[in-house]
Parts: structure tokens; sequence; C-alpha cells
């Protein structure tokens, strides 16, 4: 071999090695490159699925709102048309009075009765009508049986027409035979039939309550007494 060849294969030794230095470069560069993209498209799938699971969680929750306020809604529906039900009138009286019914009767197709009216006091008035009716002279004096004493400071009758939806109470009316029943309601006839003259002395010191609304007795209640 002649001195002239192996002078040019020596000088091509180094360019031989860098060239194979930059391929192996290359090689390496672009293996990592193709991991990096691997492990990045890795991680974006993984985030896209966890963003599609949460989407389809959220669905289905609202979903499930959705029936149960479907559910809500057609349950106050039916408890509006329950309470869209007719309900009984309360009616509020324009006066309440206490007095001893002297008379009930039927006149021209109406019921009507007849009342002294008189105030049921206790404590320290009860004391003061007891001096004012001559029960005693002082305050001081003066012992209040069972905590009332009733004061009738006129004798005028007064007279009120009674509806035909009144509301009669009684507390005493079997009390002979079945003790106190508290607010028995009778019928009208009943209690008209308590104010006949063979047994109107039994209802003479019997007091009552009565409330009226517009001239009209609407609710008539026995008044207890010890």
């Amino acid at each position: 071999m002649s001195d002239e060849i192996k002078s040019k294969k020596r000088q091509s030794k180094p360019w031989a090695a860098i060239l194979f230095v930059l391929v192996v470069t290359l090689l390496v560069g672009g293996g990592v490159y193709y991991w990096q993209q691997v492990e990045i498209n890795t991680v974006q799938t993984e985030k896209d699925g966890t963003i599609e699971r949460t989407k389809t969680e959220l669905q289905n929750e609202i979903g499930d709102l959705q029936k149960q306020i479907a559910q809500l809604q057609s349950k106050q529906a039916e408890t509006t048309e329950t309470s869209a039900e007719p309900s009984q009138k309360i009616i509020v009286a324009d006066e309440k009075a206490l007095g001893y019914i002297t008379k009930v009767y039927d006149k021209d197709g109406k019921r009507y009765l007849d009342i002294d009216y008189i105030q049921w006091l206790t404590g320290e008035d009860a004391k003061q009508a007891m001096v004012e009716d001559g029960l005693c002279e002082s305050v001081a004096d003066c012992v209040v049986t069972n905590d009332y004493h009733i004061k009738n400071q006129n004798s005028k009758i007064r007279t009120f027409e009674i509806s035909t939806d009144t509301k009669i109470y009684m507390q005493t009316l079997d009390i002979e035979t079945k003790g106190i029943n508290w607010d028995q309601e009778i019928t009208y006839d009943i209690f008209k039939g308590l104010f006949a003259t063979e047994v109107i002395e039994q209802q003479q010191y019997i007091p009552y309550h009565i409330s009226i609304k517009d001239g009209i007795v609407i609710e008539i209640a026995e008044q207890y007494i010890p």
C-alpha cells in the first residue's frame, strides 16, 4: 500500500468517528423524544379518561337530582290538592260576654235567647267588688271563696238571635250521673229544653259565655262553678 493511500485512510478515521457519534446522538435523542411523547400521550390519555369519568359521574348525579326534584314536585302537588279541600270556616266574634240566660225560645222562625250580663271577678278585683256589694267592710277583711266573685251590676235583659250553626258546650249537663264532662257539645233543642218552665230554676244561676258576630250568637258555653 502506498504512503498516499495510508495517509488518506488516517485522515478519514476522525470523520467516521464524528459521524458515528452524530448518529448515536440522533438515535439517543430520537429515542428520548419518542419516550417523552409516549409518556405525554399516556398522561394526557389518563387525564382525558379522568375528565370523561368525572363528566359521566356529574351527569349521573344531575340525573339523580332531577329525579328527586320531580318526586318532590309530585308530592307537593299531592299535598296542594289535599290542602285545597274545603276547610271549616273560622268565625271571629265581634263581642264576648258572660251572663245568666233567662230564656231560650223560637219566634217567627228564628231562635233567640235573653241574657242578663254579669262580671266574673278574681283576686283583688273580686275583693273590691265584695266591699262594694257590702259583703265585707274592707278589702283586707274579704275572703274570696274559690277565688271568684260574681257581680251583677244591673238587671238589664238583652235579647240576641241565635245562629242555626251555633255551637253549644256544657260542662255539668250530666254531672249527677257521669260527673263533669268538659265542653260537651249539645244540640239547640236539648239546650232549649233546659230552659223549659219546669226546669228553669236549675239554670238561673249558671253563667254562660256567649260569642256574638254581627249581632247574632254564634257560640254558647257553660261556665263551670266550683
